[in-house]
Order: C-alpha cells, then structure tokens, then sequence
C-alpha cells in the first residue's frame, strides 16, 4: 500500500505468519486432525480441522473491516522495521511461530510511542512483550473458560459469570499478569 493512501499515526495492520500455518498444518497431519473429501473437479483435497486451519488471520481482517478500520494484512515475511514504522496498531492472531527477527522486530517497534500490539490465540512473542511474567502450557483435564474481572465494566448481572471457551483437550497456557498490566480475562479449567 503506498504511504500516502495510509493516513499516518493511525494504520493498524495484521499479521499474517506462513510459518505458524505451514506448522499447524504439520501438526495437524501428525495428530490425524485432517479430514479429505472430493472436491467438485474430482479431486481429493484435504483440509485441517479444528484450530490447525490458521483462520485467525482472514478472521481478524474481517472485524477490522466490520468495524470500517481501514488496515494491511502483512505477511511476516514483508514485515520489516521501515513497514512497522507506518503502525500504530499491530494484530498477531494465532501466531505460535515467529521467526526469532520478527520478534526482535516487534520489540523494538513497541518502544516507539502510541503503539499497540494486540495477541491473540498461540504465540512465542516472549511473556514480557504480551504484559506477562509468565506464560507456560498447562495440560487440562476439563473444558476451559473465562469469566470477568470484578473491576471490570462488564462484570455485572448484564452478563453471565461464565463462558466456556474450549474442549477438553485442546492446548492452553497459564499466565501470570505483571504489576499494572490489563486484562479482560484470564482463562482458566472448570472442574466438571
């Protein structure tokens, strides 16, 4: 996108990582979390299940657009510092497989001023770059949910106390939040 079409100190841009789904889709096939059908020319394709297919990216793009915030889908891989610069805003949807450059990167475009990185679904962006003091994988034994910070302005009757957000099974991360970073929710495991 040409710079003079991109209104400065108010671009947003998501990222799109070849190597986080070129990874789940490695991932998937080991596990069996594919399925092949026969498409309409007779051939047989074979398509991910699940959280392996990498929709966050395309699924990102489209709320942005929803909510008519002009933004640029950038592949990790044409991300370099001089791009960075043009955003204020950087979405990282499902991303569990950065490049060690892309991270060094993203650190150091977060020191400019005004910029925020949202992260969303998997990442290896470091625990200290997402507002974090830990982050490390925890098995489940049960379905995970979240639910809504006592301080926080959704935190009332309006709202029910308790959402379930994933299976029994899937991969989940527990985190500590670090002193004076915000959160709108913490995921944790519901005994069943």
């Amino acid at each position: 996108m040409q710079d003079w079409i991109r209104p400065r100190g108010h671009a947003v841009a998501v990222l799109f990582s070849r190597r986080s789904r070129e990874a789940y889709a490695a991932e998937a096939a080991a596990r069996g979390e594919t399925y092949t059908f026969t498409d309409a020319r007779g051939r047989s394709r074979t398509w991910l299940k699940g959280e392996y297919a990498y929709l966050a990216p395309a699924a990102a793009s489209l709320l942005l657009a929803r909510c008519n915030l002009k933004h640029d889908v950038v592949e990790e891989a044409d991300l370099t510092d001089d791009r960075l610069a043009g955003y204020r805003a950087v979405l990282v949807p499902n991303a569990g497989h950065l490049a060690a450059g892309t991270l060094e990167r993203l650190e150091r475009w977060l020191r400019g001023p005004e910029r925020r990185l949202i992260v969303t679904g998997r990442t290896n962006l470091p625990p200290r770059l997402v507002g974090l003091t830990a982050c490390a994988p925890t098995p489940l034994a049960g379905y995970t949910g979240w639910r809504w910070r006592p301080d926080s302005p959704f935190g009332n009757a309006a709202w029910e106390s308790l959402y379930v957000s994933g299976y029994a099974g899937h991969a989940a991360q527990r985190v500590a939040p670090a002193p004076g970073s915000k959160f709108l929710t913490i995921s944790e495991t519901i005994p069943l």
